[in-house]
């Protein structure tokens, strides 16, 4: 069983290394806007304690990339969250974790008021943000040293 619970941008940085970096030990895992205020990073708490799954939400625009930028024209850019950085454990993956944080993150840009919430999805990861509800936005593109990656998005209300 775990439960989520906000983290610090530090607690984030090993499972970023192990799953986002493949473990390389010079992948960059602290990311522009970790320590602004109003970054909240959130993590999934294993019953010892350790954290098993990670994610970070933060008030941004969707990017010029998106190719259906229809989704965010009515919503005013204050109200545009995006998360990055969703990993699991590799032990736990297929249990709900990555789920229940992300539902999470959901439930956090419901919080600031109806808003848009996106992210720059990994290809393997589609079914999973389709699962709930988001709906790709943009053309296939890389991110370097990472891999390719669609816009995903949603509107909260």
């Amino acid at each position: 069983m775990f439960k989520v619970v906000p983290i610090s941008a530090s607690a984030t940085h090993h499972l970023r290394r192990e799953v986002l970096r493949n473990g390389d030990p010079q992948g960059v895992v602290i990311w522009p806007r970790d320590d602004d205020a109003i970054t909240t990073h959130y993590g999934a708490i294993n019953a010892v304690g350790a954290i098993i799954a990670i994610g970070t939400i933060y008030p941004q625009i969707l990017p010029e990339n998106a190719t259906n930028r229809a989704i965010a024209n009515a919503i005013d850019a204050s109200r545009q969250f995006q998360f990055r950085g969703m990993a699991s454990d590799a032990s736990v993956r297929g249990q709900g974790a990555g789920w229940t944080l992300l539902q999470r993150l959901i439930a956090h840009a419901h919080e600031q008021r109806p808003a848009l919430l996106w992210c720059n999805a990994r290809v393997a990861a589609i079914g999973f943000y389709e699962k709930a509800s988001m709906q790709i936005v943009s053309d296939q593109f890389d991110i370097a040293g990472v891999g390719p990656h669609f816009v995903m998005a949603m509107r909260i209300s």
